[in-house]
């Protein structure tokens, strides 16, 4: 039990060490540790923790780790996932605002976080990509992620919880007029 709550741990933190972008760009990762290398959780389950991490207010790689820790071993595992996570963060913030004063012009720094912004749009990219084979299925999936894709392009401003409350209310009255059947 113990050996499992510190791989947890070690898992979460080195994927928030090594990992550049946020929660986003942590979701192929995460799907790689625990579905596919460790086989403790599937993808379909995958799919379902991000769509609720994104859904819960915080930080999406916090919620994100907790509730995947949570899924393999309860409470402590997502107490384990998320001090994983939050940690390199804390640790980053503290020596950077330490020495902030003496790169904050440094163009090799700028130029370092621009090819890592770079890099962060292919991994979401990535997640993107892999979250699709396993919430669309059918037509009715297929159209409410091209809607959903659609509002983001032309209204960037739009608040994603009113996104997130209407997809949600379409999916339930599809659920209910078609008796039941998945609209994924």
């Amino acid at each position: 039990m113990l050996k499992l709550f510190f791989k947890i741990f070690l898992i979460s933190l080195k994927i928030s060490a090594l990992t550049f972008g946020g929660g986003y760009a942590m979701i192929p990762v995460f799907q790689n540790e625990y579905a596919i290398k460790r086989n403790w959780i599937n993808n379909n389950d995958i799919a379902d923790i991000f769509a609720l991490a994104q859904s819960l207010p915080g930080v999406l790689a916090v919620n994100s780790a907790m509730l995947l820790g949570f899924k393999v071993m309860g409470l402590a595992g997502a107490f384990a996932a998320a001090f994983g996570v939050i940690l390199p963060s804390i640790t980053a913030i503290c020596f950077i605002a330490i020495i902030y004063t003496s790169f904050v012009d440094n163009s090799n720094v700028a130029g370092a976080l621009r090819g890592m912004s770079i890099a962060v749009v292919a991994l979401m990219l990535s997640a993107v990509l892999n979250l699709r084979k396993q919430s669309v299925h059918n037509a009715m999936g297929l159209v409410m992620a091209a809607a959903t894709l659609a509002v983001c392009f032309l209204f960037p401003n739009f608040n994603a919880i009113w996104i997130i409350l209407i997809g949600g209310t379409i999916g339930l009255l599809f659920m209910i007029f078609t008796k039941g059947e998945r609209c994924e």
